[in-house]
């Protein structure tokens, strides 16, 4: 008895949909890993962090970022002066010269005048 070749059309019909359910349960399944990780690592005794300790000689840098300032106050008034000086540079003078100013408006055309960009 000779056996009959399988089309691929057929095998396309049996394989897609069981790798749609195994994608499907993989997805899901990750899912449910990542919020329960916790209670999983906890059940089968996983360590997470570990705390060691280290000879009180030996100094330790600790502070990931460190500050310029000495206290709050100090960076509160540097703040301060770096805000002056940047309005004061970027503070305009303009010149009347009779030309341009004072805007000139009707009621079909209100003159608008933009302080930050063009």
């Amino acid at each position: 008895m000779e056996k009959k070749k399988m089309s691929n059309r057929t095998l396309m019909l049996i394989l897609f949909p069981i790798m749609a359910i195994v994608a499907a349960a993989l997805i899901f399944g990750n899912y449910m890993a990542m919020t329960w990780n916790t209670i999983i690592s906890r059940f089968f005794n996983h360590q997470t962090y570990r705390i060691e300790k280290i000879d009180d000689s030996v100094q330790i840098d600790d502070q990931y970022y460190k500050s310029d300032f000495s206290d709050e106050a100090a960076l509160t008034e540097h703040n301060a002066e770096v805000a002056e000086r940047i309005e004061a540079e970027g503070m305009v003078l303009l010149k009347n010269e009779g030309s341009a100013l004072p805007l000139s408006t009707s009621a079909d055309n209100k003159a608008k005048v933009s302080l930050f960009s063009v």
